[in-house]
C-alpha cells in the first residue's frame, strides 16, 4: 500500500538515481542499494566520490550537499 512516507522517500531515491547516475539497486559489488552506497561514501567525507561521472566536474558542490541534505530529510520523513 502506497502511504505518504512512501512518496517521499521514493522522490528521496530518484534525488540519489539523478545525482549520482546509479540506479536505485545497484550489483553486488557496489552494496546492493543506492542509499548504503551513499551513505558509504558520505560518511567517509568523499561526498564528492557520489556524484555521476558524466557531470565531468561541472557542477557546485555546495549544490551536491543539498540534495544530500534533501535526501536525507525525505529519508527520515
Amino acid at each position: 500500500m502506497l502511504t505518504e512516507k512512501n512518496n517521499v522517500s521514493s522522490f528521496g531515491v530518484v534525488l540519489l538515481e539523478l545525482v549520482t547516475g546509479k540506479p536505485p539497486i545497484l550489483e553486488a559489488s557496489e552494496n546492493g542499494h543506492i542509499i548504503q552506497w551513499v551513505r558509504e561514501r558520505t560518511e567517509s567525507g568523499d561526498i564528492e566520490s557520489i556524484a555521476d561521472p558524466n557531470m565531468k566536474d561541472q557542477y557546485d558542490v555546495n549544490c551536491l550537499c543539498k540534495v544530500l541534505i534533501l535526501f536525507l530529510n525525505c529519508y527520515h520523513y
